[in-house]
């Protein structure tokens, strides 16, 4: 089942919770490569994501718009740091409170982010494994950072879950 349509909020509580997670009825796995984005995900929101090339994951064409979790794995060869499957919050859309993004955006917050500061041009797998909320424009960076930053704690929460937690498996990339 879609979510439904994105709307603004109306109220200064975050919107997902765990009780209001969907788990998805088939994790959906992908794998792309990490690129650089708007830079606005460490330097101004205090959040680092890894931005996946949107064109080319077929996979996630008929999902909607919004903020999910699931788990993450970063391939870089021959180095032992990125050897883990670590838990994740996605974003797919186009993050309508800024209003310089074009196309859909794939960006995913590594909750436990053992890696350097970039790793561009590496592949990155990820399992989605269930739906936080709608993507939504909110009415100032106080409201989405407070929305961020619980989404966080919702998937930390949620991924602890023998349900999702099963997910969290190391494929060879």
């Amino acid at each position: 089942a879609k979510p439904p349509p994105s709307s603004s909020p109306t109220s200064d509580k975050p919107i997902s919770s765990v009780e209001s997670v969907i788990p998805l009825a088939s994790a959906i796995e992908v794998t792309s490569t990490v690129q650089k984005g708007f830079g606005r995900g460490s330097k101004q929101i205090g959040v680092p994501t890894a931005n996946m090339n949107a064109e080319h994951l077929e996979a996630l064409r008929d999902i909607s718009n919004g903020v999910y979790c699931g788990w993450a794995q970063v391939h870089v060869p021959n180095d032992p740091r990125f050897d883990g499957v670590y838990k994740a919050v996605l974003n797919l859309g186009a993050s309508p409170t800024f209003a310089d993004v074009q196309g859909r955006l794939v960006e995913a917050h590594i909750l436990h982010n053992p890696y350097p500061d970039d790793f561009y041009g590496a592949s990155m797998r990820v399992c989605i494994t269930g739906f936080l909320r709608n993507e939504m424009k909110f009415n100032g960076f106080p409201q989405l950072l407070m929305n961020i930053k619980n989404d966080i704690q919702v998937a930390d929460t949620i991924l602890d879950r023998p349900e999702m937690r099963k997910y969290q498996v190391s494929k060879s990339l």
